[in-house]
């Protein structure tokens, strides 16, 4: 949902050789997302290092809205809990809504198969501190 990439481009001018040129969706969340998913990755790469995206399992502490058909990134809140990992959504998943990305500590990743999710369910979580 939070992932479409417009265009990425390589191209050279007189002044600039081999310049990359990434365009990123318009709403300010869809950005962040898309640039920790397929930027970042690609920056590391570019300058010799790898960051490889370590995605985790965690237990759903609330219902996860989610329509069938396409992949989506939902904003997330990671914990331990009695030795378990869990994950509650942030609340609205809008990609125009700023706030819920101050208040993630994790992207939630449900594949295109998957529909909501009840409490309980395993979902893999991508944590952002390890990124940022």
């Amino acid at each position: 949902k939070d992932t479409k990439i417009s265009f990425a481009s390589n191209f050279s001018n007189k002044k600039k050789k081999n310049s990359i040129f990434f365009g990123l969706p318009g709403n300010p969340v869809s950005t962040m997302i898309t640039f920790i998913i397929f930027v970042l990755p690609l920056i590391y790469k570019m300058s010799g290092d790898e960051l490889k995206l370590n995605y985790i399992d965690a237990i759903t502490s609330t219902v996860l809205k989610k329509r069938k058909g396409r992949a989506e990134f939902q904003r997330g809140i990671s914990y331990i809990k009695n030795g378990k990992r869990f994950v509650k959504g942030v609340g609205s998943q809008g990609s125009g809504i700023l706030s819920s990305m101050s208040r993630a500590n994790c992207l939630i990743y449900l594949d295109d198969n998957t529909k909501d999710q009840k409490i309980g369910s395993k979902v893999k979580v991508l944590e952002l501190e390890s990124l940022i």
